[in-house]
């Protein structure tokens, strides 16, 4: 019985831990995907700031700085462009590994931590 308990038990925390959610992309996760795909010369960088969106820190990409809040979900964000439309970039340099990732990171709420 004692040894019928201990699988019990053994299960039960390794069966639970392996089913835990594993975490979710944050900023962090995106910020190269991000520099080398939209903040480059002439589109979304700090210089050009194309359409009043500044893809080179997460909070220029936020709002936070006065210009356009990119991080929402309707028509003409970051999201519904790179993701939906997927006519961002305009020269497609997103695998769809990077896309994935990307995707994450809108599912979990646009986390910069």
């Amino acid at each position: 019985m004692k040894v019928f308990s201990v699988i019990i038990i053994l299960l039960c925390f390794f069966g639970f831990s392996a089913c835990e959610k594993q975490p979710k992309a944050t900023y962090q996760d995106v910020r190269n995907i991000i520099s080398t795909s939209c903040a480059v010369p002439g589109c979304h960088d700090p210089i050009t700031i194309r359409k009043n969106i500044d893809f080179s820190s997460y909070s220029t990409m936020s709002g936070a700085t006065g210009l356009k809040n990119a991080l929402t979900i309707n028509s003409n964000s970051f999201y519904d462009r790179v993701l939906v439309q997927q006519n961002m970039p305009p020269n497609a340099t997103m695998t769809q590994a990077d896309k994935n990732i990307l995707q994450d990171w809108v599912d979990s709420g646009y986390p910069e931590n």
